[in-house]
Parts: structure tokens; C-alpha cells; sequence
């Protein structure tokens, strides 16, 4: 590659090797050398990481399967569920609403491990009545659930309201209603994101040109649920 123009910073002006050539450069170099000194190794070594590679896509093809499965069926049940749920707060006229989308999570786990887990998002008032609710779809067996929902919720009452987004953990029989218990039980409480409506009008390096927070909230044990457990994660 020693007359490559890129080396030269044809492309985007920046002289030199791409470290992702040098680390393929030493691959290449380096693995007829293992081969040829331990095969036998190298074979293990081979069978394990397919094995390990296997499995991997076989428990996200399975959560995959059950979230798709699921999703119908928790649409049409959310629809009826949530417009049941009285709005205190709610008046006559619709004033300013709160457009909320959730992205997804890291380091989201229960007891060290992954995690069935759904977001329950709340408009409260700053007396802590429910002013609207709504529920995410179930992500499945992971620390890292991907959402990308939107939700709408309002009306606001006043800059006090708070949106609080709690993230819930299911056992997997629950989640594909093999068993009737509460979504939100206080037990399965992985932890909370807490939102003031005042606080989305300042300036602040999370928050884009077009006023949108894209930044990364961690989660954090508020009404002390998790007791002596701490929280993990964060959601954005």
C-alpha cells in the first residue's frame, strides 16, 4: 500500500495507515503462525466462539419472536386499558402536551442479569396526581432494550408537571400472559427517569437545535424501592 493515495490523505486529508488496516495487516500475518503452532487449539478456540455465536442469535431470534408476538396483542390491550384510567388534571380544553419518544437503554439489569423490561411513563401534577399514563412494549432478555416509541401526554397543568418513565421487569411467562399479575409491581422495580416540565426550557448541551433532550438519563431508586439493591442503566 506504500503508493496508495490515501496514505497521502487523498480522500480526507489525513495522512497515514487506518488502524483498521494495521490490525487486518496483523491478522493476516499472524494467524497462519497459530495455525501452524497450535492447531488443535486454534480449532477449539474456533468451535467455542461459533458455539458461543450460535447461541447468541438463537436467545435474540427467540426475544425477537416474542416481542413481535406480543406487540399486537399489547397494542389492542393498551388502547382499552389506558382509556380507562381517569385524568384528574385533564379539562374541557386541551392546553400544551409533552412529546416524549423513548430510544432505548443500557446497562439495564435486574439482579446483575438481563432483563423482560417495559417503561410506564407518567404526566404527573406537582401534588403527584396522575394527569396521563402510558405503557412501552416489552423488550426481552437484554441489557440493552430498544423502544424507539413515541408517546403523547397531556394536557400539562402548569411548568411544575413532572414526566416520570419507570422501568418495570417481567418473568417471561408474564410478558406472553401465561401468568395475570400487574405489569408494575413495586418487587420487579428496575428504576425511574424524573423530568420537571420547567426544566426542558433551559439551555443545556443534551438538548438539540431543534429542542429535542437527546441525552442519556440514568435511572435512580426515587421512592426508594430497590432498597439495599442499587439501580443500573440509563435510558435515553
Amino acid at each position: 500500500e506504500a503508493d496508495d493515495p490515501r496514505r497521502a490523505g487523498s480522500v480526507d486529508g489525513v495522512r497515514g495507515v487506518y488502524l483498521g488496516e494495521l490490525v487486518w495487516v496483523l491478522v493476516a500475518e499472524l494467524m497462519p503462525q497459530v495455525v501452524k503452532s497450535a492447531p488443535r487449539a486454534c480449532s477449539v478456540t474456533v468451535a467455542v466462539a461459533t458455539g458461543l455465536a450460535i447461541k447468541d442469535a438463537t436467545v435474540r431470534l427467540g426475544a425477537k419472536t416474542v416481542e413481535v408476538a406480543h406487540q399486537v396483542g399489547h397494542s389492542i390491550k393498551e388502547a382499552l386499558h389506558l382509556s380507562d384510567i381517569p385524568q384528574p388534571g385533564r379539562t374541557a380544553v386541551d392546553g400544551s402536551r409533552v412529546h416524549l419518544r423513548l430510544l432505548r437503554g443500557r446497562q439495564v439489569t435486574w439482579r446483575g442479569r438481563g432483563v423482560n423490561c417495559h417503561a410506564f411513563v407518567e404526566l404527573l401534577s406537582s401534588t403527584g396526581v396522575v394527569l396521563a399514563v402510558a405503557r412501552s412494549k416489552p423488550q426481552m432478555w437484554t441489557k440493552v432494550p430498544r423502544w424507539c416509541q413515541s408517546f403523547e401526554l397531556g394536557p400539562a397543568t402548569s411548568m411544575s408537571d413532572v414526566v416520570r418513565i419507570t422501568l418495570y421487569h417481567q418473568k417471561s411467562r408474564q410478558v406472553v400472559g401465561i401468568t395475570r399479575r400487574s405489569k408494575e409491581m413495586p418487587e420487579r422495580y428496575i428504576g425511574e427517569v424524573t423530568v420537571p416540565l420547567r426544566a426542558l426550557l433551559i439551555r443545556d448541551a443534551v438538548i438539540g437545535e431543534d429542542g429535542d433532550i437527546v441525552g442519556w438519563f440514568e435511572l435512580t431508586d426515587a421512592r426508594g424501592l430497590r432498597k439495599d439493591s442499587p439501580c443500573s442503566g440509563e435510558v435515553k
